[in-house]
């Protein structure tokens, strides 16, 4: 099931159904544009909590993450849910609901579900912050992924898979199991895509979820990766390490990914 406002003309949007064919079981999707709606036009108990965010864009694409969890939830429920956040920051789902979100500075994307106990993890990311990822390849990868980094004939575009995999994979884990978590806890197995960029599925090896999948899948201008880890008593808020409930803009991912991983390997 998707669902969403229309894409303004120009503006990046990434095909709903498409991002639920990743996930299974069926997750209801929703996005919005950072900007869309003001942090000031949030709910109370969506705002109040977050009042110590500063920084302008942090706001709008915080902004944004509820919208359209708002959208997703309004289709799950019946009516739009502006979620709140507990003292660590963590989205506050409605009871008996299950999501995740993630943004870049320019949209935001839910995706939500009511199959019990299951954990959701998505991740979106710009294509062209590949070469990005690929300079703090040492704080992403292992060493034994880097070396299947470097002997890929498209090393940037395989830093930006792992990454994005990673974040949903941390997402889609109980709180209790990202304590202590950096981008190189665990460590991903993939076959070499046969096209660039193409559909892809990588699998963990170690860490706190070994056999987990992340399907991986270029959708637009974006590279988006979805997890699904069926499991009971999971805890409500799915961050990703060092995050506060929800995927951070591009820059603050890679500076969480560094202030969590600072030594090399």
């Amino acid at each position: 099931m998707t669902t969403g406002a229309p894409a303004t003309e120009g503006a990046p949007w990434v095909d709903p159904a498409a991002v639920a064919a990743l996930f299974d079981p069926v997750v209801v999707v929703a996005q919005a544009h950072v900007g869309e709606l003001a942090f000031s036009e949030l709910p109370a108990p969506a705002r109040d909590r977050m009042t110590g965010f500063t920084v302008p864009l942090r706001r709008r694409t915080y902004t944004a993450g509820r919208l359209a969890a708002a959208r997703a939830t309004a289709a799950v429920t019946g009516l739009p849910q502006w979620l709140g956040a507990d003292e660590h920051g963590i989205p506050a789902w409605p009871v008996g609901t299950w999501g995740s979100l993630s943004h870049t500075n320019e949209i935001a994307l839910c995706v939500t579900s009511v199959a019990p106990d299951t954990g959701l993890g998505v991740d979106i990311e710009p294509l062209d912050s590949a070469g990005e990822l690929h300079a703090a390849v040492r704080y992403v990868c292992t060493p034994a992924e880097r070396e299947r980094v470097a002997a890929s004939a498209r090393p940037a575009e395989a830093v930006l898979r792992v990454f994005c995999a990673k974040e949903a994979l941390y997402k889609a884990l109980p709180a209790r199991d990202q304590r202590g978590l950096s981008m190189r806890s665990v460590e991903l197995d993939w076959s070499e895509p046969a096209a660039p960029y193409a559909p892809s599925t990588l699998v963990a090896v170690t860490g706190p979820a070994p056999g987990a999948e992340a399907r991986c899948a270029v959708i637009g201008t974006h590279m988006v990766a979805a997890v699904t880890l069926p499991s009971t008593g999971l805890s409500r808020g799915r961050p990703h390490p060092g995050a506060s409930g929800q995927s951070g803009a591009r820059g603050g991912k890679l500076a969480d990914a560094q202030r969590a991983d600072p030594q090399p390997a």
